[in-house]
């Protein structure tokens, strides 16, 4: 009785996965990289330098996976540098 409604879950999540780890997926890395930026600038202007790296960090993480994924889009060029250069003030 499961098995069937199982099995169409696990084809769900594989086809989601795959999806974020395409072109198209990139979005879910930049939007992933953007959060981990407004939260290092929240956490700058609270005075939380250690939070702040740790956050840049991570959105630096992200933003290179969206710009493995696809190169082309200047607004991910855009936000990479922006994290680097905040980094560089941390």
């Amino acid at each position: 009785m499961f098995g069937n409604e199982f099995d169409s879950v696990k084809k769900i999540q594989l086809t989601l996965v795959a999806l974020f780890f395409t072109a198209a997926g990139c979005f879910g890395w930049y939007n992933r990289a953007n959060n981990q930026a407004q939260w290092a600038v929240a956490d700058v202007e609270a005075g939380r330098q250690t939070e702040a790296r740790n956050h840049v960090t991570e959105g630096l993480a992200y933003a290179e996976r969206a710009l493995d994924l696809n190169a082309d889009d200047p607004k991910h060029t855009r936000l990479f540098q922006a994290l680097e250069q905040l980094h560089d003030r941390l």
